[in-house]
């Protein structure tokens, strides 16, 4: 057999054998028809839009599902690129999309689309990969629901929920809720901007760290014993503002009931009444002062009441009170200084670098150093100050009804500190009430001195001695040439004739 004859032979058998396969497909085809055909039809059964999609995003399938949902029909989407169809907008670039779906086989999200009339539908997707015996990726299955109503829902929901905040944090007021067991879950923006705490570090049970120590473990067992009883309660306490200085708040919380009666939430809310506290302190507190003024308490004491009625207002606070005397500070009250240092200023002469008290007495105005290591007025006075840890000292003139300086009021503390807006306002009614008091004590006893020198003029003239009559007259009327025998006359007829300014002699009684 020659070459050509083998060639010839070889190339009839293989095209015998090709028509074979051919055949072998073509009946596998025909079998296989039946089956693709039912599977067709099953997935226009379903509800979901479904389509199938090559590895450059042509249409390939597209179900019934899909005719109903985007509006276009099967004939019209077919051989179309699905992105560009559908206008589909995706939550992450198409390409990273695509990618993962190779890696991993499938993909979930949601997607934005537009339908034939252009309205807009929102779908959650799902993507799987196809693959060919030879492994290569061929096209994509992709399967969309329409959860357009529910986002439409849940937006609904969340813009309801955006609104009952901003209610909620244009409350003047704090707003809170809790969980049965009693953790905070949630504060509204006033109570972080008030405590100065983050949200995280407010929920749960750390509220107790913004609650005044005094307080705080009063505040823990009543609120356990209101989780146990689950009634509504209400109280007092003070908190920690965001700058330091604790404030009173009023609080009520009330437990909201589930349809078996059980307790599903617990709600909050809270008011500043700090203001009307402290009003109510001051007010009680001038009452008592001027109560002891009435009394004809001694001085010391309605000062030393004045300064405890401050350091009642103010946490850390350690008050004094100073009486001018010429030129001169004299101990007034101070019931929380240490001793030896009010013994050691008890006396300074006031002057334009006399720390505080003694140059706001010379100034006439209010002398705020926040740190008295390293403010210039006290120079002279630091290493009296600092081994007490006394650090910051706000002095303040008190004023007599005529405008002159009669005493200071001063409020020290153990740390560096400026006042505060209530600080301003303590110090305004306190040093004015100061005034009152001590204007009053002064008169007072101005007045008893007087009632004791008329009493001891009273009785001389009811001696019954014309001689000490003689000699009372000739005292009113030249009392430095009273008799050297009557000393003890002359001394109190001196003392007389000074009130009365030198002048003629009152007319007297003789019993």
């Amino acid at each position: 057999m020659t070459a050509d004859n083998e060639d010839r032979q070889l190339r009839s058998v293989a095209q015998e054998h090709a028509k074979g396969i051919r055949g072998a497909r073509l009946r596998a085809g025909r079998q296989a028809e039946p089956t693709l055909r039912e599977q067709a039809n099953l997935l226009n059964l379903t509800h979901d839009a479904i389509y199938v999609r090559d590895m450059n995003g042509t249409i390939k399938y597209w179900n019934r599902g899909a005719e109903e949902l985007y509006g276009w029909p099967a004939k019209q989407a077919l051989g179309r690129v699905s992105q560009e169809l559908l206008k589909s907008i995706f939550e992450a670039p198409l390409e990273q999309i695509e990618k993962e779906v190779i890696g991993t086989g499938r993909w979930e999200g949601e997607l934005v689309q537009i339908r034939k009339d252009g309205s807009r539908v929102v779908v959650a997707s799902r993507w799987s990969l196809q693959r060919d015996e030879r492994h290569t990726p061929v096209a994509m299955l992709v399967i969309n629901n329409d959860i357009t109503k529910r986002k439409r829902a849940e937006e609904a929901a969340r813009r309801s929920e955006r609104e009952l905040r901003d209610v909620v944090n244009a409350v003047p007021a704090f707003v809170w809720s809790m969980l049965p067991d009693g953790a905070l879950d949630f504060v509204n923006e006033r109570w972080l901007e008030f405590t100065g705490l983050s949200l995280q570090h407010a929920l749960g049970w750390n509220w107790e760290a913004a609650v005044h120590p005094d307080d705080r473990s009063k505040a823990v067992a009543e609120w356990r014993a209101v989780l146990k009883n689950g009634r509504s309660s209400e109280g007092e306490m003070r908190v920690r503002r965001a700058d330091g200085e604790y404030r009173w708040w009023f609080f009520r919380n009330v437990p909201l009931l589930d349809e078996t009666g059980n307790i599903s939430k617990w709600y909050g809310t809270g008011i500043d009444i700090d203001d009307r506290k402290r009003a109510e302190s001051l007010l009680a507190g001038e009452k008592r002062i001027l109560e002891m003024v009435a009394k004809e308490d001694s001085l010391t004491e309605i000062l030393d009441s004045l300064c405890r009625l401050v350091e009642e207002q103010a946490d850390g606070v350690l008050a004094s009170m100073l009486l001018l005397d010429g030129d001169r500070l004299r101990h007034g009250g101070a019931p929380s200084l240490p001793k030896a240092y009010a013994d050691a200023i008890n006396g300074i002469v006031i002057g334009p670098l006399a720390g505080s008290c003694g140059t706001a007495a010379y100034r006439g105005e209010p002398v705020i150093v926040e740190d008295i290591a390293t403010d210039p007025l006290w120079a002279d006075y630091r290493d009296l100050a600092l081994p007490h840890s006394l650090r910051a000292c706000w002095s303040t003139p008190v004023f007599s009804s005529q405008g002159k300086v009669i005493a200071t009021f001063a409020m020290y503390f153990r740390e560096s500190r400026r006042p505060t807006r209530s600080n301003q306002e303590i110090i305004d009614q306190i040093t004015h009430l100061a005034g009152i008091a001590i204007q009053q004590k002064l008169a007072q006893e101005k007045l008893q001195r007087s009632e004791a020198y008329l009493a001891e003029a009273a009785k001389l003239t009811h001696t019954g001695s014309w001689l000490g009559i003689l000699a009372l007259k000739r005292c009113f009327t030249a009392p430095r040439k009273c008799s050297e025998s009557s000393d003890w006359i002359r001394g109190r007829i001196y003392q007389l004739a000074k009130i009365f300014g030198g002048g003629s002699i009152p007319r007297i009684a003789i019993g």
